[in-house]
């Protein structure tokens, strides 16, 4: 039962100090506060239009079979089919031109093509 009169106490002084600060900021007219600018408009949802399919050019050099896939313009993977053996993969993951082996089977690499773009 003391604790809890104590804390009242400390309650009751902490109140007296605060209050009077508060107050006197009021008083000396404290700037008015900005105006906050409505959200921007969100776009649409995405149609069949907004998709993008990438180019795939499939093409011979020498013995191998070599696929590429391309958005905009840029080359993000590319599958060599040799006449023996597994096809291996290079891939750009960083849109840089810098293409890394992967070894057989299906890239391991989540897909990363842009879905949308806005201007």
């Amino acid at each position: 039962m003391k604790q809890r009169g104590f804390l009242v106490g400390v309650a009751a002084v902490v109140c007296w100090v605060c209050l009077p600060v508060a107050g006197a900021a009021e008083e000396r007219g404290a700037p008015p506060a900005a105006e906050v600018p409505p959200p921007p408009t969100l776009p649409g949802p995405i149609t069949e239009a907004d998709l993008v399919q990438p180019e795939v050019v499939i093409r011979e050099e020498g013995e191998n079979m070599v696929t590429e896939y391309r958005v905009g313009g840029k080359t993000y993977l590319i599958k060599v089919t040799p006449p023996r053996g597994e096809p291996y993969y290079l891939i750009d993951r960083h849109g840089d031109g810098a293409f890394e082996r992967l070894p057989g089977g299906a890239p391991t690499a989540p897909p990363m093509w842009v879905i949308k773009t806005w201007k």
